[in-house]
C-alpha cells in the first residue's frame, strides 16, 4: 500500500505544479467596445490569436440579459434584448465613469427611454433599475462582461488566464479609467495596463512591419470611427537605440503625436437616425392605430433592422427594410436610398473632418506631411465617411492594411505579453500620451497677510506617459491642502468639454508639516521644502505616490588646527612657487593617465603631498636645495580629511486624498458587489452542470437504444439481458421528457449511472471482443521483440577480454527465456480455450489480462536494456612480477632476431611467435556494450550467419530456447 500512496502523491504535486505553471503561461487582451467585445490571447505556441466565443465568432455584443434568474451574453443576450429590451443592457461604456447629472447620461436616457436610471446614493453615479428590490451599478454590469470575457479566453486557451490588458478610449477620463479598474477588481483580474485604443491599433501596425522602418519618421494617420465615438491619431514610427543591461540594440518605435476625437459621432447616432426615420414610415402608413415608438420591442426591432440596412447601403444604392411582426400581426417593409440615409445624417458628416483637423493641428503637420492614412472601425464602412476623409487628408486612397475590428486587440495582446513575465518578445517601444493637461492648484498667504491662488501645471496636453513628476512646496511651514485639476481645456469645442464630465479630481490634504518643521530645528539645519511625488502610468491613470519634507543638516565648522593647516597648505604652494620645486612638474605627471599599478600609486602619492600640510624638520630651505627640501616635506605630510557633506533629512508626511470627480466605494460596498457576482456565476456554473448532465443522460439513452440492436450487441447478449436494458432506456427517456424543471444535477447523474450498470455486462463482452485481436497481435509482438532481445543479449553472458565482471548473468537471461515461454503456453492454451466459447458467454482470454502479461513481458526487457545503458565493466588487474617477466622476455626475443642471419630470415615463411591478445591497461579505451535496438514486428526475418575463422575457437556456450524452430510463423528463425 505504500507504494501507491507514494504514486498518488507525486501525481498531485505534479499537478498542482502544472496548473500553477500554466496560470502564468497565457495571457489575454479585452478591446472593450461600446458595442462590441474583441478578446485575444497569447499563450505557448499561440502568438496573438483572437478567441472565438461559443457561437464560434470573433467579436462578442457587448450586452448583458438577465430573465428568470439566468444570465446571457452575446448573441442569446441580444435575442432577449429583442423581445424583453428592459432585461438587457448594452453601450454600457458610454455611462462608464459618469455621474448621474452628466451629459452623456441624459443621451442615454434619450436612445433607451425603457432603462429606469437611478442615482448611487453614496457615489453620485449611474445605477440601472432591473426590478423594484435589484439595482445594478454599471460597474458591475461591465465587471460581468469582463468575466464573460474571460471565460472565453479560458474555454480558447484551455488554460486559466488572470492577467489581462483592456483597450479604452485614448479620451477616456480619470473617472472613468477608475471604474474600468473597479469593474475588473471585481472579477478577480489582474490588469496589467489600461492600453489606449489607439496605440493598440498602432502596435499591431508597427509589429508586423519592423523591417520598413528606420531611423527616418513615417508619420501615419489612423482614423477610427466606432459605434460611439470617432478619433484621428498621427503616429510616427522610427528605430532608436536603447540600453539595457549594459547592452544597446536599435528597437522599432511608435510615438503618439497628436489625438483629435469627438465623443459622440459615431455608427450608433446613424443607426438612431435611421431607426427614427423607419418609425415615422411606419406610422405614416397608418396599419396601427398607436405609434409604433410606444411599443419599446418594436423601437428595439426597428434599431437591429436599422444597423442592417446601414450596412447593405455600404455596398449598394438602394435596400429594403422588412420586419415580420413588428407589433402583433402586423409587418413593416419600407424601401431605403443612400441617398435618404446621407440626409438624414448630414449634420454628422459635417462633423467627421473636424477630429482630422484637430490632430494636424496639434501636431502641427500638413495633410502632405501623412504617409498614409489607415481605417479602423466600422463607421469608415459608409461610403460617405470615406469620401470627407480623402477630402480632408487630399488622399487618392485610404490604407486598409489592418484588420479594423481586431487591430486594437491584437495589439493589445502582444503588449500583455511584453509585461507579462511568461513570455519574451522582440521589443517594439511605445510613447503613448496622456490627452488632457493637469494641474495643481492651492492658497497660501503673502507677506502683507494677504492670500494667493497659485495654480501650477504639472502634466501638459499630450504628456508622455509614463512619467513621474516631483511638485516643492516652498512656503508652507505647517499642514496645507492642494487640489488636482484637469487645466485649459480652451482646445476642446464646448459640447465635448460638457461631455468630459466634472473638471476637478482629487482634494488632498497635508498634514504633520508642523511636527517636522519643530523636530528638525537648529542653527545647521535648513528647510528645502515639501515635495509631492505624482506618477502617471502607462495606463494614464495618475496617483500621487507619497509626500515628504526635505531638511539640509549642515556639517559642523572646522576647528582651528584644519584651518591652521589650510592655511599652511596655501603658504607651502607659494614657497615652493617661488623656489623652483619639482613639486608643480609632479602634478602636472599626475594629470596625465596611469597605465600601470606602480605608476598610479606614484600618483596617489603625489596626490597626498599637494593636500597635506607640510612639516618643519629644522632645515633651511633655499632656492639650491629645493629638491632635497621638497622631499622632506613629503616624508612628512600627513593626508589631509576630505571636508563632510551636507546631510539631507526626509520626513514622510501624512496625507488625505478625496476624489472630487467620482468617490470610489468603501470595502463594505467591493465586497457586497464581489459577493453578488459571484453567486451569479455560481448559479451560471450549476445551471451549465445541469444542462450537460441532461444532456449526457439523453445522448446515452439514444445511443444505446440504437446500439442494442446492432450485430455486435445482438451476438454478445441473450434476449433476455437486451429485454432488460430496452425496457430500461424506454422508461428512462419517458421520464425525461416528462420531468418538470426542478429536477437537480444529481437526480440525472444518478439515472444515468443506473442505466450504465443494467448494460455493463453487454457493454463489456462487445468491447472484449471487438478489441481482443489487437490486443494479442501487440502480446505477441513483444513475444517476437524478447525473442530477438535474447538472441543477442546472450552473447553477453561472459565477461569480455580483459574484463572481470559480464553483462548479464545466466539467470537474469533464463529468467526473461522462462516468461517468454510461460507467457506464449499460456497465450495459446487461452485463445483456444476462448474460440470455444459463445460470444454471449462471460470471456476467458480478457483485455486486462492480455495487458498485464504484455506489461510483465516488456518491463523486464526494459529493465536489461536500461542495464546495458549504465553498464560500466571492472577491468582485470594485471599482476606486477608476470608483466616485467613478459617485458624481459620479448627483450630478449628482439636481441636474438637482430643478430641472426638476414638470409635464413629471409626465406622464413611464417613467423616463428603465435599472435598474443594484449590485455588493455589503465590507458586504453574502455569496452563499450552495444545492444542492437528491438527490431519491430514487421521487421524482415534474417537468418543468423557465423563468419568462417581460420584458426579453431573456444566454442560458445548457448542457451536454446524450448520450442524453437517448431515451424510457427510467428517465431523468428534463430
Amino acid at each position: 500500500m505504500a507504494r501507491p500512496a507514494i504514486h498518488l502523491l507525486s501525481l498531485a504535486l505534479a499537478c498542482c505544479m502544472y496548473f500553477k505553471t500554466a496560470e502564468g503561461a497565457a495571457v489575454m487582451s479585452v478591446d472593450f467596445g461600446s458595442e462590441f467585445i474583441k478578446v485575444a490571447i497569447v499563450k505557448p505556441g499561440v502568438p496573438m490569436e483572437i478567441a472565438l466565443n461559443k457561437e464560434s465568432r470573433r467579436k462578442t455584443p457587448n450586452i448583458v440579459s438577465m430573465r428568470d434568474g439566468e444570465r446571457h451574453f452575446g448573441d442569446p443576450a441580444m435575442v432577449t434584448g429583442i423581445r424583453f429590451p428592459k432585461l438587457a443592457f448594452r453601450f454600457l461604456l458610454n455611462v462608464l465613469g459618469q455621474k448621474i447629472d452628466s451629459a452623456a447620461v441624459e443621451q442615454y436616457r434619450q436612445r433607451f427611454p425603457y432603462h429606469k436610471i437611478v442615482e448611487d446614493s453614496v457615489r453620485g453615479t449611474v445605477c440601472i433599475e432591473y426590478s423594484e428590490t435589484e439595482t445594478y451599478c454599471v460597474e458591475e454590469l461591465v465587471a460581468m462582461m469582463l468575466n464573460n470575457s474571460r471565460e472565453t479566453a479560458q474555454t480558447f486557451a484551455e488554460l486559466p488566464v488572470k492577467d489581462v490588458v483592456i483597450a479604452v478610449p485614448p479620451f477616456f477620463t480619470q473617472a472613468q479609467r477608475q471604474a474600468m479598474l473597479y469593474a475588473a477588481k471585481l472579477v478577480g483580474l489582474n490588469v496589467l495596463q489600461l492600453l489606449n485604443s489607439n496605440a493598440g491599433v498602432a502596435l499591431n501596425y508597427g509589429v508586423f512591419r519592423r523591417a520598413d522602418f528606420n531611423d527616418t519618421e513615417q508619420n501615419l494617420m489612423f482614423f477610427d470611427m466606432g459605434a460611439s465615438s470617432t478619433s484621428a491619431t498621427i503616429v510616427s514610427y522610427q528605430t532608436v537605440k536603447v540600453k539595457e543591461l549594459g547592452f544597446s540594440e536599435t528597437v522599432p518605435q511608435l510615438t503618439i503625436r497628436s489625438v483629435g476625437f469627438d465623443r459622440t459621432l459615431g455608427g450608433l447616432e446613424m443607426d438612431m437616425r435611421l431607426r427614427d426615420h423607419l418609425a415615422d414610415v411606419f406610422d405614416s402608413q397608418k396599419k396601427s392605430p398607436d405609434s409604433v415608438r410606444k411599443s419599446p420591442r418594436a423601437m428595439a426591432k426597428l434599431l437591429k433592422e436599422s444597423n442592417r440596412v446601414k450596412q447593405v447601403l455600404s455596398a449598394n444604392s438602394d435596400h429594403m427594410a422588412q420586419i415580420e411582426g413588428l407589433l402583433p400581426d402586423i409587418d413593416f417593409r419600407a424601401k431605403v436610398t443612400r441617398d435618404e440615409f446621407e440626409e438624414l445624417c448630414a449634420d454628422l458628416f459635417d462633423r467627421v473632418k473636424a477630429p482630422i483637423e484637430q490632430a494636424l493641428k496639434v501636431a502641427e503637420m500638413d495633410a502632405s506631411d501623412l504617409q498614409q492614412v489607415i481605417i479602423v472601425g466600422g463607421g469608415p464602412r459608409v461610403p460617405k465617411v470615406q469620401q470627407l476623409l480623402m477630402e480632408a487628408t487630399k488622399k487618392t486612397e485610404l490604407g486598409k492594411s489592418v484588420n479594423s475590428d481586431e487591430a486594437a486587440a491584437l495589439g493589445a495582446s502582444y503588449a500583455a505579453a511584453g509585461l507579462s513575465k511568461a513570455f519574451r518578445i522582440k521589443k517594439f517601444g511605445v510613447k503613448d500620451v496622456s490627452f488632457y493637461p493637469v494641474e495643481v492648484a492651492f492658497t497660501r498667504k503673502t507677506e502683507d497677510g494677504g492670500t494667493k491662488h497659485v495654480r501650477r501645471v504639472i502634466y501638459h496636453r499630450n504628456n508622455i506617459v509614463p512619467q513621474k513628476k516631483i511638485m516643492t512646496f516652498n512656503k508652507f511651514t505647517d499642514d496645507f491642502e492642494f487640489s488636482l485639476d484637469y487645466a485649459d481645456m480652451s482646445h476642446l469645442a464646448k459640447e465635448q468639454v460638457a461631455a468630459h464630465g466634472p473638471l476637478n479630481i482629487t482634494h488632498v490634504s497635508v498634514s504633520g508639516v508642523g511636527e517636522a518643521y519643530k523636530k528638525n530645528t537648529g542653527d545647521n539645519i535648513e528647510p528645502k521644502g515639501i515635495k509631492a511625488h505624482f506618477n502617471l502610468d502607462t495606463g494614464a491613470v495618475l496617483t500621487l505616490d507619497h509626500i515628504e519634507a526635505l531638511f539640509e543638516k549642515s556639517p559642523p565648522p572646522q576647528n582651528d588646527t584644519e584651518e591652521a593647516g589650510a592655511f599652511s597648505d596655501i603658504v607651502g604652494g607659494i614657497s615652493n612657487f617661488f623656489s623652483g620645486s619639482e613639486k608643480g612638474d609632479s602634478e602636472k605627471k599626475d594629470e596625465s593617465p596611469k597605465k600601470s599599478e606602480e605608476t598610479e600609486q606614484k600618483g596617489k602619492s603625489t596626490a597626498d603631498e599637494k593636500d597635506a600640510t607640510p612639516k618643519a624638520d629644522g632645515n633651511t630651505t633655499t632656492a639650491g636645495n629645493a629638491t632635497a627640501s621638497n622631499t622632506t616635506s613629503a616624508n612628512a605630510t600627513e593626508t589631509k580629511k576630505k571636508p563632510p557633506q551636507p546631510v539631507m533629512i526626509k520626513e514622510l508626511l501624512s496625507f488625505t486624498v478625496t476624489q472630487l470627480d467620482i468617490v470610489p466605494p468603501t470595502d463594505e460596498v467591493f465586497n457586497a458587489s464581489r459577493k453578488r457576482l459571484q453567486e451569479m456565476a455560481d448559479r451560471d456554473l450549476e445551471k451549465v452542470l445541469l444542462e450537460a448532465s441532461k444532456n449526457t443522460l439523453e445522448a446515452y439513452i439514444f445511443d444505446m437504444q440504437d446500439k442494442m440492436y446492432s450485430d455486435e450487441f445482438v451476438e454478445a447478449s441473450e434476449e433476455d439481458d437486451r429485454s432488460v436494458v430496452t425496457t430500461a432506456l424506454s422508461a428512462a427517456s419517458d421520464w425525461l421528457y416528462e420531468q418538470g424543471d426542478d429536477v437537480t444535477r444529481q437526480v440525472f447523474e444518478d439515472k444515468h449511472a443506473e442505466l450504465k450498470k443494467l448494460a455493463k455486462k453487454i457493454v463489456r463482452r462487445v468491447r472484449e471482443h471487438r478489441d481482443r485481436p489487437a490486443s494479442v497481435k501487440e502480446l505477441r509482438s513483444a513475444l517476437n521483440s524478447s525473442r530477438y532481445f535474447v538472441v543477442t543479449a546472450k552473447n553477453f553472458t561472459k565477461p569480455m577480454p580483459g574484463y572481470v565482471d559480464s553483462l548479464y548473468t545466466v539467470v537474469e537471461i533464463s529468467t526473461l527465456v522462462n516468461l517468454t515461454n510461460d507467457t506464449e503456453t499460456w497465450l495459446n492454451e487461452t485463445e483456444a480455450k476462448q474460440s470455444e466459447l459463445k460470444k454471449s458467454a462471460d470471456p476467458i482470454l480478457t483485455l486486462s489480462d492480455l495487458k498485464d502479461k504484455r506489461v510483465n513481458l516488456e518491463r523486464e526487457i526494459f529493465y536489461l536494456a536500461n542495464k546495458a545503458k549504465y553498464f560500466v565493466p571492472t577491468k582485470k588487474k594485471v599482476n606486477a612480477t608476470a608483466k616485467a617477466k613478459n617485458g624481459t622476455l620479448k627483450a630478449n626475443t628482439t636481441d636474438a632476431n637482430s643478430t641472426s642471419n638476414a638470409t635464413e630470415s629471409a626465406s622464413t615463411d611464417t613467423p616463428d611467435e603465435t599472435p598474443t591478445t594484449e590485455i588493455p591497461t589503465e590507458d586504453s579505451e574502455e569496452f563499450e556494450f552495444k545492444l542492437p535496438p528491438v527490431e519491430p514486428t514487421d521487421a524482415p526475418k534474417k537468418k543468423a550467419k557465423r563468419k568462417s575463422t581460420d584458426t579453431a575457437s573456444e566454442p560458445e556456450e548457448t542457451l536454446a530456447l524450448p520450442g524453437e524452430g517448431d515451424g510457427q510463423d510467428e517465431h523468428q528463425e534463430l
